[in-house]
C-alpha cells in the first residue's frame, strides 16, 4: 500500500497524526496530486481547532507546528501547481479562520474557478446568508458528505445545516 493510500485511509479513519506522517511521506513522489497537499493542509489545519485537538489529545505544542506545516504545505502545493484557485482559497480562509483576518469576499469572488474546485463556494454561500451560491454549495455538499477527508469534514460540517431549508441565518 502506498503511502498515499495509508494516509487517505488514516484520514478516513479520523487519525491525525498517522495521516500527517502519510501524507507527508506521499509528497515526496513525483505523482503526488494536488488533492494530498491539500488534504495534508486540512488534516494540519483542522489540528489547530481547540475542540479537535483536544478531543484527540493533541499537545499544545503541536498547535503552532500544526499551522506551520500547514501553511509549508500550501506553499509547496502553490510552488508545483501554480495558482491554484483552491491553494490560493485556503490561504485566505485559514487566517480569516484561526487568526481573526478580514473577510475576503472580492478576494474569493475573484478565485471562483468551477473547473478547479468549488471549495471557495461554501465561504461565498456564508457570506451571502445563503442569498447567493446556493446551487454551488449544494452540489459541494453532495462531494462532500462522505466525509472521507479532513477537507470534506471540514466543508461538510459547514454546509450541512446552512443547507436546510428552515436554517436562520444570523443577522
Amino acid at each position: 500500500m502506498s503511502h498515499i493510500e495509508k494516509g487517505l485511509r488514516f484520514d478516513s479513519a479520523d487519525d491525525p497524526m498517522h495521516a500527517i506522517e502519510e501524507y507527508e511521506h506521499a509528497l515526496n513522489s513525483e505523482d503526488c496530486a494536488l488533492e494530498i497537499y491539500l488534504n495534508l493542509f486540512s488534516v494540519y489545519f483542522i489540528c489547530t481547532d481547540p475542540g479537535y485537538f483536544a478531543h484527540h489529545n493533541l499537545s499544545t505544542s503541536f498547535i503552532d507546528l500544526a499551522w506551520k506545516r500547514g501553511l509549508l504545505a500550501l506553499q509547496r502545493a502553490e510552488s508545483k501547481f501554480a495558482q491554484n484557485s483552491e491553494i490560493m482559497f485556503w490561504k485566505l480562509y485559514a487566517p480569516y479562520v484561526r487568526l481573526g483576518e478580514p473577510e475576503f469576499v472580492e478576494a474569493c469572488l475573484k478565485l471562483v474557478n468551477p473547473a478547479e474546485s468549488l471549495i471557495p463556494y461554501f465561504y461565498l454561500f456564508f457570506q451571502f446568508k445563503g442569498t447567493k451560491y446556493r446551487s454551488e454549495a449544494t452540489e459541494l455538499y453532495s462531494m462532500v458528505k462522505d466525509r472521507s477527508t479532513a477537507r470534506k469534514r471540514w466543508v461538510e460540517g459547514a454546509l450541512r445545516s446552512p443547507l436546510q431549508p428552515n436554517y436562520e441565518w444570523h443577522k
